[in-house]
Parts: structure tokens; sequence; C-alpha cells
């Protein structure tokens, strides 16, 4: 029965595929908050574009943070967006951009790289090749362990897909990042050897040996120099391995691969190693587990190379490149991938050069190993030389015969040391050598130009011609192979063919085998090759350093070793007559720089110690070396050039005695560079001539201090030159008499003239002074009467001084122009006297202009006030100048002009002080 009473509530009935009503009863207590951000005052510094510098987006406007999920998503299109938004925001940002996120970027790229879907994985190794071109490599030396482990995860995967995608990573990593791979190489060994085996790799053989071969190349590279351990736990680095995500291949430790770890005894929970412990020792490098890793991979190789060289298996020969090898002992031909060959051989050489240094370290001998070497190179020479086949269809034959050549050496010589034992008690290995000889010179008779020879042909060359030196055996074939190449390519004296790689290798692979020849004695050859060494050089100019500083090296070891005397005399003085083509420009027309100047400092310094060495330098080798210090000439200092110039002027002064003491003479004299310093001071007052007088003082002032510093080291020089001074002035006095005529000539330009004066003046006063240490009562007026004499001295420095107040700009640096005076006054007195009536004579006869009145007043003013005169003003002295002063202060022209009488005044007063103090 119902009841008429109603009810409390309403009851609202929930409908099917509706969500449940809210209950009548119930409280929102949702709320919402805003913020206000203003960019001016923030923490950071005001003024700082882009604030939050991780804060990195893609093109579509996602971060990082919303990217990164998406790579653990179930579904493959959501993971492939992820990378490509991870892709974009790589590409648009710059290298310090990522740097803050690398501990996000990172972990996902090299974790999509091993995902289970394959076009995740494409798009992921996409990403990682990205990343490793825009980041530094060091950059990624924190992430190595994590990089190696995902290789190495994917390289051991069950899927062929996966192990091949771990092949390009391998690949990309050992080319981009050696470094990374380095500590962990020989884990990476072990999974190619099933790559090289399974039957769903084999179409991918080649790129598989490409990656093999890069592995190889890093561990060649860089050997045991780094220590995995110290590597990997010197720093402590936050991030190791990041767990999570979709992939098949979970096991992610690097050391995965080393099956020979044994985990210690656990006596107690105490004894447990801690993780960094544990990771170490997986770490450390056991080499003899490595041997067999190697033995087993060069076996494998050792397979692929019977296989390719016997195709009998492959029905589709389309797709490979084929030739015919034709065996030494019968005329059966099979066909054989070229390129394949070239890849497997190269493979090899690297395997035996990694294993021999690491065997190194054990002090033993792979008995294994070494029967898989000999098989390889029976196997290699049963097939040399390979020829086309009939048809010509082939163009690579030629290459796989030169890297059977290059493996041959490589096992057989460079891995044995000192292999003259093992040619002279195995007639069998020698025939092959000559085999390979007969094959290089014919190669080498075969190029078309000189200096064209292929890459190829110039490392088996080069390994050839190394391995033939140490073979007494086969010197008649290291001979006719080095006279071929100098025909070929030097005897031309051809500055392409000299330029070019093959000219360049060939030439410094010579030179050491010149250097380490035993004994001593050069041939025929070797003397031709020697010879045409400084055309090597100037066709190199100064653009192959490594080329030049090598050959130079050499010449000096070669030069002290022969000497001066006996046969080989004729490769010092082939020397010495083409010094001239290191200083001689290579291109006059283009630069007249010379090549010499275009050396480094040390090249510089190697190249004058040749010429020391080969003392007797021809008068084209002064001239040049003259040139090249005249080259440092300039108005602002060079410190560059200056320091080539002294040690120029250095060098030519330690052989001074192997020439003539006029040709040395003449090469300090024209090391100077006068017409040239007269030039550019003229040409750099003549581009402004109404620019202010402190400019014009300025430029003359940088003349006047780098003609001293040149002219200080030339007198310096010239004072030992010699036993005698006096002939050595004697000898030089016609060259300042020419500077001094010069100056004197109506014509020349004022500063001009006042440098030429200024230089024979500074060479003279060093003379003089010279002297008069070495004899009180020497004079220079007693060199050459005729030549020098106090009256002709007077009227040079008359003139010189006529032009210094004649010019405003002169007289600001009249100190520096009239120093050397000085110091003739101060080596022969009766020049001051001479000087100061010459003055008085001027005065009085009215010569002189009332500005340059007192101001020649003031230069004598300034010379008597000059502490070195002090032991020349005695009583008499000046007593005798007070009079010629006294004459000056007589003239009625100089009594009206004021600075005039001031300047007599204090001269006057000066030498009557003088006068006082001698009493």
């Amino acid at each position: 029965r119902k009841s008429n009473n109603p009810p409390d509530f309403k009851k609202l009935k929930a409908k099917v595929g509706k969500k449940a009503l809210k209950a009548l009863n119930d409280t929102d207590v949702s709320f919402q908050a805003a913020s206000l951000h203003v960019a001016g005052q923030s923490l950071h510094e005001i003024g700082v574009k882009d604030v939050d510098n991780k804060l990195v987006l893609s093109s579509r406007g996602k971060s990082l943070s919303e990217l990164t999920p998406q790579l653990t998503h179930p579904a493959a299109p959501a993971r492939i967006s992820g990378l490509k938004g991870l892709n974009d925001i790589v590409r648009i940002h710059a290298s310090d951009r990522l740097l803050p996120n690398l501990s996000l970027l990172i972990p996902a790229c090299v974790h999509s790289c091993v995902d289970e879907d394959e076009d995740v994985r494409k798009f992921g190794i996409d990403l990682l090749a990205a990343l490793v071109s825009k980041l530094e490599e060091f950059r990624l030396q924190p992430f190595a362990r994590l990089i190696t482990a995902r290789v190495s995860s994917a390289l051991n995967s069950l899927d062929p897909p996966t192990r091949m995608d771990g092949v390009k990573m391998a690949k990309l990593i050992c080319s981009s990042c050696p470094s990374i791979t380095t500590p962990y190489a020989s884990q990476l060994y072990a999974p190619y050897i099933g790559l090289l085996s399974d039957q769903s790799t084999r179409r991918c053989t080649d790129e598989i040996l490409q990656s093999l071969v890069s592995l190889l190349k890093v561990s060649m590279r860089h050997g045991r120099d780094i220590d995995a351990t110290n590597f990997v736990n010197d720093d402590s680095y936050d991030l190791f391995y990041v767990p999570g995500g979709r992939s098949r291949n979970a096991a992610l430790f690097p050391g995965r691969c080393n099956q020979s770890h044994v985990l210690p005894e656990i006596s107690s929970i105490n004894y447990l190693p801690s993780l960094t412990q544990e990771e170490a020792n997986l770490n450390s490098v056991n080499i003899g587990s490595e041997s067999k890793t190697m033995t087993k991979l060069l076996s494998k190789l050792c397979d692929c190379l019977v296989e390719t060289t016997n195709v009998e298996y492959e029905h589709n020969t389309a797709e490979t490149t084929k030739v015919v090898a034709k065996s030494v002992g019968g005329s059966k031909a099979t066909g054989m991938d070229s390129v394949r060959i070239i890849l497997l051989l190269r493979a090899i050489r690297l395997i035996r050069y990694n294993h021999e240094n690491s065997m190194k370290e054990l002090a033993e001998t792979d008995v294994a190993f070494e029967k898989l070497c000999n098989r390889i190179i029976k196997l290699m020479m049963d097939t040399f030389p390979v020829v086309k086949e009939e048809d010509g269809s082939s163009e690579r034959e030629e290459d796989i015969n030169v890297a059977i050549a290059i493996t041959f050496i490589d096992m057989v010589c460079n891995s044995q040391g000192d292999c003259r034992h093992l040619f002279s008690s195995n007639d069998v290995l020698s025939n092959w050598m000559s085999s390979i000889c007969s094959y290089v010179l014919s190669r080498l008779e075969q190029m078309k130009e000189p200096g064209t020879a292929s890459p190829q042909d110039l490392d088996v060359t080069c390994k050839l011609l190394r391995q033939l030196d140490q073979l007494d055996r086969f010197s008649s074939e290291l001979e006719s192979t080095l006279l071929l190449l100098y025909e070929r390519i030097f005897q031309s004296r051809d500055i392409r063919a000299i330029r070019s790689d093959a000219g360049r290798r060939i030439y410094v692979l010579v030179m050491g085998l010149l250097e380490d020849s035993i004994p001593y004695t050069m041939s025929n050859v070797s003397m031709q090759y020697a010879t045409v060494s400084l055309s090597c050089l100037q066709a190199w100019a100064g653009d192959f350093l490594y080329e030049s500083k090598y050959v130079l090296q050499t010449l000096l070891s070669l030069v002290r070793r022969v000497g001066d005397t006996g046969s080989d005399s004729l490769l010092i003085k082939s020397l010495r007559d083409n010094f001239n083509r290191l200083l001689s420009p290579v291109d006059k027309k283009r630069s007249t720089t010379s090549i010499l100047e275009k050396y480094p400092l040390a090249l510089q310094r190697i190249s004058l110690g040749l010429m020391v060495m080969l003392k007797s330098p021809t008068s084209e080798t002064l001239k040049s070396l003259a040139s090249i210090c005249c080259c440092s000439v300039v108005l602002d200092r060079d410190s560059v050039k200056e320091s080539l110039a002294e040690t120029i002027v250095q060098s030519v002064h330690c052989i001074r005695t192997t020439i003539s003491m006029q040709s040395y003479l003449t090469f300090l004299i024209n090391s100077i560079g006068m017409s040239i310093r007269v030039k550019c001071l003229i040409n750099a007052l003549s581009v402004g001539e109404e620019t202010a007088l402190e400019s014009v003082a300025t430029t003359l002032t940088k003349a006047v201090d780098s003609l001293d510093c040149s002219l200080t080291r030339t007198s310096r020089l010239m004072l030992c030159a010699g036993p005698s001074t006096v002939k050595v002035l004697f000898m030089i006095l016609p060259q300042m008499s020419s500077w001094q005529a010069t100056a004197a000539k109506k014509e020349e330009n004022p500063r001009g003239s006042i440098l030429r004066t200024h230089a024979s003046l500074i060479m003279l006063a060093f003379f003089s002074l010279s002297m008069k240490q070495q004899d009180k009562y020497a004079s220079i007026f007693t060199v050459s009467p005729d030549a020098m004499s106090l009256q002709s001295l007077v009227d040079v420095v008359c003139n010189y001084l006529d032009r210094i107040v004649g010019d405003e700009a002169a007289m600001k640096v009249s100190l520096k122009l009239t120093s050397p005076i000085v110091g003739l006054i101060v080596s022969e007195e009766s020049v001051l006297e001479s000087i100061l009536e010459r003055v008085a004579d001027w005065f009085v006869v009215g010569g002189l202009e009332k500005a340059n009145q007192s101001r020649i007043l003031s230069i004598l003013l300034d010379w008597l006030k000059d502490l070195r005169l002090k032991p020349v003003l005695t009583n008499d002295v000046a007593g005798r100048l007070l009079q010629q002063v006294h004459r000056i202060s007589q003239v009625e022209d100089s009594s009206g002009h004021e600075p005039t009488m001031n300047f007599v005044g204090q001269l006057s007063a000066f030498l009557q002080v003088a006068q006082t103090i001698q009493l």
C-alpha cells in the first residue's frame, strides 16, 4: 500500500550510457589561480635575451618534456612522431642550446635506435647522426658507456634487421666520435663474427665489412693509450643507464660480451663489491680473450675471402663487379667481387696490426693466428696478379692487385720486424716479393703524366720502398724503382708534378731512406734525389709545411754527415749553388715575398741553419738575404720581420770567414736598405702634406728609430768583421761618402738627406769610439785623409745641422738626430771647436734666418749639457768656445733678436761655469 506522504529527496535515475549524476548535496571545491610574469623583474640579469636557455621548442611549438614521453608510447607512429619532433629541435637550434638538454636527448635517441619497430630505429639513427654532427666530441664523453651499450645491444640482437641497424650505429659512432668507442672496441668485435656467418645478413656483407673496418681503424689509431677503466671512472658522470622503454634488447651492460668474467665468492654481506668496482672489473681489458676473439674474426674473414675468390655459389652475378683471377701455378680462372675483396683485405690488415700490438704486451706469439695469416698470404699470392676478363668489362682489377700487394707487405714484412732472415731462408716469399716488385714497376711505367699516380699506387709504392731498403737481396729492384720515379716525377723539375700528392709523398719517403741509409755513402740515384731537394722546396713554397720541414731537417743531417770532402762534396756544392731558390719569390709577377718569409719561425731557423752548414754562400744568396732584410724596413716596426732580419744577419756573421771581406761588408750595408728607408719616409710624408706638425714629427721619429736599430746592429758586426778596425773603416768609407754626397745635393729631398747623413754619422761614431778605446791617440782622420778629413767632416755636420734647423718637424727629434755628432765630439775633441767656429761664421756672414739662429744655438746648448762631453770641456777648450760665442753676440743682426740673445747668454754662462770648475 502506497503512502501519500511526500519523499524527503527526489530520486534521480541514472540513464544507460550516461555518467552518474552528482548528488544534490555535492559541493564544488575546485578553484582557479592566475600568475603574472614580468620579464624586467626576473632573477636573471636585466638585458639578457632568452631567459630560459633550457627551453627548446620544435617548429610546431612542442618542448622536449612533451616529445620524450611519446617515445614510450605503445603505438609506433606516435614514437616516430616524437622522434621527428626531436630531430626538428636538433636541426633548428644551435649546439649551445642543446647542451643543457643532452641528458634527455641522448638517452631518448639511443634507446630508439634499438626499438622493436624498424621505422622507429631508422628515425632514431637519423636523430643520432644529427646529434653527433652538431656536437663536439668531448661533449658526448659522459654518455660513452650508454651509447656503446646500445650499440652492443643492437649488434647482439636476435632480430637480423636490428643487428644491421647496430652495424650502422657502430659505423656512425666510430667515424664521428672515435674516442667514445676506443675503450670498448674489443667488446664490439665478437658480434661481427656472427654477422659474417649469418645467412640472413649475407646480402649486407659489404656494409658489415665497412663498419668493421671503421671499428678497427679506431682501435689502430688510439691503441692502448687510453685505459678503459680510468677513462670511465675518472669523472663522476650523472648518467650511466636509463631503464624502461620498448625493446627486445633488455641487456644494456657494456661487458655482456665478455664471457670470461667470474663473479667473486661472497662470504658475508660486507664483502659485496660496490657497483662501481664491479663495472671497473667488467671494463678491464682481457688481452687473452681479445686475442681469441680476433683469431675467430680473422678466421671468418679468411673464409669470406675464400668464398669471394671462388663464387660458384653465387648464381646472380649481374650486381657484382667481376674480374678474372689467374693462378700463378695454373690457368684456372674464377669470378670475384672486387669491392668485397678490397674491404676484406683492409679488415685483415687492421686486425693484424691490432693483434700484433696487443700481443706485444704479453710478449707471446699466437700460433693459431699466425697460421691463419700464412693461409691468407698463400691464398692472396695464388691469385696474384688479377687480370681483366677478355671482354674488358672490369675496372677494379688493378685495385685488387694493389690491395693484395699492400696486404702482403704489411703481413709479411711489417709484422716480422727485421725480415732479412725470413727472405734469405724462404725462396717462396722471395719469389712473391719479386712478383710484387715487377707489378709495381709496371704500374709506374704506365703513368700517363708525372705525379698522376692513384692513392692506392702511392700506398703500395711507399710500403714497397720502405721494405726493399731493408732487404739487401732486393737492392737492384730498389735502385730501379727509385730511378724510375725520379725520371717520371722529378727529373723535368715540373712544378705541378712535384706539388702533387705523389711527388710529395715519394720525395719525403726517399729523403727518409737517405737519412737512415747505412753505410753513409750515397749512390748515384740518391745523389740525384738530394740535389733536387731545393727545387722541391721552391715548388712547395709555403703551402706544404710538414714536407718542407722534414726535407730541411734531412738535408741538415745529410750535410752534417757527408762533410765537405770526398765524392759527396758534389751534394754540398749543388745545395750551395741552389740555396737561392729558397730566397726568391715563386712568382715575381704576383708577389715579391720570398719562400723563406712565408715559412714560420721554426722553418726559417732551420733553413738558415742549413745555409750556415753549407758555408761559403754565393753572391746571389747574399744579395737575396740582404733584400729580405730590407723587407723589414717599415715605419711601424714589425717584430716578426725584424726578428728574421736579425737572424739572417747573425747567420751570415757566423760564416763570415768563408766569404771575402768585401762581400761580407757589402751584405751588411745592403741589409740596412737605405734607399728603401728614404723612399718609405718620402711616400709616408707625401700622402698628406697638410698633416699636422705632430704627425709629421711622429712619422720621422719612427723612421729614425727603425734606422738606428739596424745601424746599431750593423755597426757592431762591422767592428767584429776583421782583425783591424782601421781596415774595415777604410773599406766602408766610400759607401759613407756616397751617402753624404747624395745628401749634399740640392735636388735631394731634405728629410731623405737627413736620414742618409744620420746613417753615415752613426757608423762613423761607432768606429771613432772603438778606435779611441783601442788607442787613445788613434784618429779616424788618419785612416784615409783623402776620403775623410776634419774639414770634410765639419762640412758634412754643418750641412746636416742646416737641414735640421730648417725643418720644424726635424727639430722635434733633434736630440736623436744629433746624438751621433756628440759621439764624434767625445772621440775627436777638435770637432766641437770647428763646428762652433763654422756656426759663428754663419752669424757673422748672415747666412742664417733669425728663426734658425735660435734653433742651432739650442742644439749647441743641448750638446754642452750632455754628460758625455764633460771630459772634453777643459779650461782651454771652454775658453776658445767662449771666444766664438762672444763673436756671435757681437753680430748686430743677432743682438736685436731676443730668443737668439737668450741662448747666447745661456751658452756664455754655461761655458764660464765649466771653465771655473776646471780651474
